[in-house]
């Protein structure tokens, strides 16, 4: 059996496991460890999550400024602009936004935007 093959039956054998919900059986367990409980949205829980990627960003946002001024020779303004606008500040700007909509929405779309949530965590 050529490793395609394998590949194929794996990956529709997988999908076919958790093609109610869409999410996988490892995801619903991340999602109800960091969000939920009991099937509900747990304030507390999105809240520290919320202030866990607000500290990251902050010492990101930090890190690259340093590294701007110190190795990319910019001035501290050029250095602040330029690491507010990376791709990592703007993911977990995004991530705080989103963990606030999440706050908000039936446990439905809550899980929809928490799988969101963690995929721009894991990227």
């Amino acid at each position: 059996m050529s490793f395609f093959y394998r590949l194929v039956l794996f990956l529709s054998l997988a999908t076919s496991a958790f093609a109610d919900s869409g999410i996988s059986p490892r995801m619903e367990k991340l999602l109800e460890e960091t969000f939920f409980d009991q099937g509900r949205v747990s304030i507390a829980k999105v809240d520290a999550y919320e202030l866990k990627s607000k500290m990251l960003r902050e010492e990101i946002i930090s890190n690259l400024i340093r590294y701007y001024e110190q190795v990319g020779g910019k001035t501290h303004e050029q250095a602040v602009e330029k690491a507010m606008d990376s791709d990592t500040a703007v993911g977990y700007s995004r991530m705080t936004e989103l963990t606030h909509i999440m706050k908000k929405a039936s446990p439905e779309n809550a899980r929809k935007i928490g799988v969101s949530v963690l995929e721009l965590g894991f990227a």
